[in-house]
């Protein structure tokens, strides 16, 4: 091994003689002792490209596979979110991707963590960008609670349910291109010309299009090794014994095989792909094998497959049984093969010329536990997360509303002189002041001229009542003095099956106000147990969304009231309490095509779209009493878009010196012999190869250069065992505060 000696000054006269003309200027604010910076910042590449030359012929792989490792090194591995690309309210029961919701689209115009570039493949370049895709569709990315979702075991807790396929990412060009020989040579894509496809942050090398829905690609660590030198890593040792133009020998301690080049060999778990053979010019051991080698080393992927990094991140709210055989994510592939630039494949579906990832996991009931508030569904490597920030309604922030009716629960109505002074009611009372409102312009006969707020209010009907006004529901409110006034009455008619919903007032707490959620009657008291008192909201802000409570009622008692309770019986029932109809409440079976819901037996809370709370309506049953707690506002989800952690641990593109342009910074590994963007940046005309290159004999160069503020790194040799020896000085560390030096 020559021993490389560390200049202590930077390029002199002498040196730039030696070198030649500089194409670049030595770079003024960064010396190698800062190495990785500027390539790798606060843990992340800065736009980094690696770049050998074409004419190298993969001899210049293995000091590229040094570099990358070194750099790549120190990449940490961040997760969570980072930076937020959008936010937004979103109503309950919505999907969040719809209206005035998300976006279904987002890619560079929203954040920087996505591509949109040209890119050169078999020598023409195309127009291509990535995108994350949100479906609106709905029920596919909806907010939900235990009321609106099919599952009503959520309990308070609002969730973000997923379907599958509700998120994509996809890599899309932006014109139909040829991308195998089977359709004409200018799109070709091959072992000897691989398209590297940037997908969240890694790069696959794309080295075969099977089919419109497959590609082969090399995914595992590339390694260059002449016959004696050995490579250690993946858990095996393979030594090279000799290579010619077709195939190579290697051994693994003892067990010796033969791999044709495009072919791959597996030793255990461990895939060996050999990608280039190359027989010695001068002797045998001047022959090279190119590798690709990993648990997965080459694979061909097609619509459907897992994705490589098949489970979500630990905090991206993944399917928690992830694994190989039942991935998170999957290839979603189409449209590779048009015949013809701007045609389709006869019989192909869908988007042409796009590679996606879609989920395949699902989370849209209790047992699978959708993502809730703080809570984010995140794509692979933690790239890109999707979820709920907040709620806009503070836990804090709500008005209890008590609905109780029992023959005891009596109330002394005397202040009006002809109500009686122990008559059996219905009581409707909010814990806040003015939390309740009397809408006198719904009733058939009233002493009021406008709306009355108060906090406690009473109804009562009798159907024996001595004055004629049998079967008539009266209502009556305490006045702010604390007295209780007669607001007035409702007739059997305006609530019944012939007339319908009558609504006789409103909540009134924060913003819920108005008619923004009503206090509604329907039924018809001649028949036993058909009355319902409901709290219903304004369509325009939460449809099929009406909560009701049955009333039991006797028409035949006599006395000081008709009521005995909810439902009809002492006990809870689950038809005492009905969600979501947009007509009435019903007594028949559960009906999912009104949502008609029976769920007056459940034994924890429940939320309404609107945001409402009903309590514990097994033991409120019991009671005769149903608690409802009631937002501030209506209840949204403020649902949001955040660049992942992730998405900064992007990893370096490998590029050839005729297709790396584009890049903040360069690391050039090679002489300007085979290498088109060392030559310009040594300002020597390509080739310049031995004393034309400007480089002593048998020696390296390290050198930092900027032009056309593009800051370069060269490595670069004599020759190629010179070139990979200079690699491993960088990568061993510890390089002195200078621009430049050269490896002995």
């Amino acid at each position: 091994m020559k021993k490389f000696i560390r200049k202590v000054a930077a390029l002199g006269a002498g040196s730039a003689m030696l070198l030649g003309t500089l194409g670049g200027a030595l770079a003024a604010d960064n010396t190698l002792d800062m190495l990785p910076e500027p390539f790798v910042v606060n843990g992340a590449y800065a736009d980094v490209a690696f770049v050998v030359g074409d004419a190298a012929a993969g001899k210049d792989d293995a000091a590229q596979t040094v570099l990358t490792g070194y750099f790549g090194g120190m990449v940490e591995d961040v997760a969570g979110l980072a930076g937020q690309i959008q936010s937004e309210e979103i109503k309950l029961q919505d999907n969040i991707a719809t209206g005035t919701g998300l976006d279904t689209v987002y890619d560079d115009l929203d954040s920087s963590i996505f591509i949109d570039e040209e890119v050169g493949i078999g020598g023409t370049s195309y127009d291509m960008h990535t995108e994350l895709q949100l479906s609106g569709t709905a029920n596919q990315l909806d907010m939900e609670t235990s009321l609106t979702s099919s599952d009503d075991k959520y309990d308070k807790d609002t969730k973000l349910e997923i379907k599958k396929d509700a998120l994509k990412f996809c890599y899309v060009f932006d014109e139909h291109i040829n991308l195998s020989s089977a359709v004409g040579s200018s799109g070709t894509i091959s072992n000897n010309n691989p398209f590297d496809l940037k997908f969240l942050g890694k790069t696959y090398r794309i080295d075969q299009v099977n089919s419109n829905t497959s590609f082969s690609a090399q995914v595992g660590e590339t390694w260059t090794g002449h016959p004696g030198e050995t490579y250690s890593g993946n858990g095996i040792t393979m030594e090279v014994i000799s290579c010619d133009t077709s195939d190579c020998v290697v051994d693994f301690g003892g067990d010796q095989r033969t791999v044709a080049e495009t072919n791959t060999i597996s030793k255990g778990e461990i895939d060996v792909y050999l990608k280039t053979a190359v027989a010695g010019v001068g002797t045998a051991d001047e022959a090279l094998g190119t590798f690709i080698i990993g648990e997965d080393a080459r694979v061909t992927y097609s619509d459907g497959n897992k994705f490589v990094e098949y489970c979500s991140p630990a905090d991206g709210h993944g399917d928690p049984d992830c694994d190989k055989d039942n991935p998170d994510w999957v290839w979603d592939i189409k449209g590779l093969l048009p015949t013809t630039a701007g045609f389709a494949t006869s019989g192909a579906s869908g988007a042409f010329n796009s590679i996606c990832i879609e989920n395949d996991f699902e989370a849209y009931d209790y047992n699978k536990d959708p993502a809730g508030v703080g809570e984010y569904y995140g794509l692979p490597y933690g790239f890109i997360y999707v979820g709920v920030d907040s709620l806009t309604v503070d836990d804090s922030d709500y008005m209890d509303v008590t609905f109780h009716t029992e023959t005891g629960n009596t109330e002394d109505l005397s202040n009006v002189a002809w109500a009686p002074g122990a008559a059996i009611v219905l009581s409707i009372e909010a814990d806040q002041t003015e939390g309740l409102v009397i809408d006198q312009s719904n009733f058939n006969a009233t002493p009021l001229t406008t709306d009355q707020k108060t906090d406690k209010v009473w109804l009562w009907t009798n159907s024996t009542w001595s004055n004629g006004a049998i079967n008539v529901t009266h209502v009556f409110y305490e006045d702010s003095n604390n007295n209780i006034q007669y607001a007035g009455n409702l007739t059997t008619s305006d609530f019944d099956t012939t007339g319908g919903q009558i609504d006789f007032g409103y909540l009134n707490y924060g913003k819920t106000k108005s008619t923004d959620m009503k206090l509604s009657l329907w039924g018809n008291y001649s028949a036993d147990d058909s009355v319902w008192i409901g709290v219903t909201p304004d369509s325009s802000l939460s449809s099929s969304d009406n909560l009701w409570f049955r009333i039991q009622t006797d028409v035949d008692k006599t006395g000081d009231g008709v009521y005995e309770g909810f439902g009809d019986t002492d006990n809870d029932e689950s038809d005492e309490v009905v969600w979501g109809s947009t007509t009435y409440p019903s007594l028949t079976a559960n009906s999912t095509s009104n949502f008609n819901l029976h769920v007056g037996g459940k034994q924890y809370d429940l939320r309404t779209g609107y945001g409402l709370i009903v309590e514990d309506t097994d033991s409120s049953g019991n009671n005769d009493l149903f608690i409802v707690k009631v937002p501030a506002d209506q209840l949204k989800a403020n649902v949001a878009i955040y660049e992942g952690g992730g998405a900064a641990v992007v990893e370096a593109v490998l590029k050839t010196d005729t297709t790396a342009s584009g890049y903040d910074q360069l690391i050039l590994v090679g002489g300007p012999c085979v290498n088109r963007l060392t030559a310009d940046y040594l300002g020597v005309t390509y080739p310049a190869c031995e004393s034309a290159s400007g480089i002593p004999d048998n020696k390296a160069i390290v050198q930092l250069v900027e032009k056309d503020s593009v800051m370069a790194l060269i490595v670069a040799g004599w020759e190629q065992a010179d070139t990979k020896r200079a690699a491993e000085t960088v990568a061993a560390g510890g390089l002195g505060a200078t621009t430049d030096m050269i490896v002995e």
